[in-house]
């Protein structure tokens, strides 16, 4: 549960929680929000009409038995500030985010850090 907390720490700015999914079985992430909470679709829609709806924290959902929670874990175990941390984290906001459909803040910097992964090379802070 302390990682959770970590991934919290880094992106308060965007999300108002992050907590164990139990509902997410092969995907990493998810972005949910509160009963009351305007869903992302309806503020897609206000947008598209012209209106500026409010923005809204989201709730960053973390699937406890993905590998990449293994990993985040691993890292965080080994050392709480390692930067790496930072860059895991924001990859799952944008996974969240894509998932949903959403527009990404830097979609340069989420595809070159992709790339990276993909490539097997570590990832930068702030690239």
């Amino acid at each position: 549960m302390v990682r959770y907390l970590a991934i919290s720490k880094i992106s308060a700015e965007k999300i108002k929680a992050v907590k164990p999914s139990t509902r997410l079985k092969s995907s990493v992430a998810c972005l949910s929000g509160d009963d009351q909470d305007m869903s992302a679709y309806m503020s897609k829609i206000l947008k598209a009409s012209g209106q500026a709806p409010e923005a809204v924290k989201r709730v960053l959902e973390i699937n406890p038995e993905h590998p990449v929670t293994a990993k985040m874990k691993a890292l965080y175990e080994a050392d709480r500030e390692d930067p790496q941390l930072t860059v895991y984290s924001e990859m799952l906001l944008d996974l969240a985010l894509v998932a949903e459909g959403g527009k990404l803040d830097d979609p340069a910097r989420f595809s070159r850090q992709v790339g990276a992964l993909l490539a097997g090379d570590k990832l930068m802070v702030s690239e």
